[in-house]
């Protein structure tokens, strides 16, 4: 019969904590823009352990990675992501296109190109938008290339987290 890892076997798997720490991290950043929802923000630090990404910023955004909902949907990995807050989105965005970040912004626009069809640098910046408004429109005029995910149904948008996931693994699948 098969059976799912249980936690024990899962933990062996995995390097201790102080191996993680000095584990080699993808060239891949998040930028979460002006995000609403703690749940949300969570689950995206949760993403972002999951593919260990280099670091997750977050602009203006009313989430914060202390809120108890933020903590429960990371599942105790928000002290594993590296995280900061940022005061002005466009100058970090400006700063890590100065590192040789290539800025894509995940976002339907009239020039955007399917998220598995865009080129990739090697290190690269995914920008979500706040779960109303999207990504602002000064950071879409910015972003190297804007990305969207196709939408069969009736709905316009997926959720922010599941956007984030489906952009975010495809890039590292590809990067890797």
């Amino acid at each position: 019969m098969k059976k799912a890892l249980n936690t024990r076997e899962l933990r062996e798997m995995k390097p201790n904590r102080h191996e993680f720490v000095s584990l080699e991290r993808n060239k891949v950043i998040l930028f979460l823009d002006r995000l609403l929802n703690n749940h949300n923000l969570g689950a995206i630090l949760r993403l972002a352990d999951a593919a260990l990404v280099e670091k997750v910023y977050s602009f203006d955004s009313v989430a914060s990675a202390d809120g108890k909902k933020a903590l429960l949907s990371a599942r105790g990995v928000a002290e594993w992501v590296p995280h900061e807050n940022v005061s002005d989105g466009l100058a970090t965005l400006r700063e890590l296109r100065a590192q040789g970040y290539q800025i894509l912004a995940l976002e339907l626009c009239h020039d955007s190109v399917l998220y598995h069809q865009v080129p990739l640098g090697e290190k690269v910046c995914l920008v979500v938008g706040s779960e109303m408004k999207g990504v602002s429109e000064e950071i879409l005029e910015m972003a190297d290339h804007r990305i969207h995910i196709p939408m069969a149904g009736m709905a316009n948008s997926l959720n922010v987290a599941t956007a984030t996931a489906v952009a975010l693994f495809d890039l590292i699948r590809r990067k890797s």
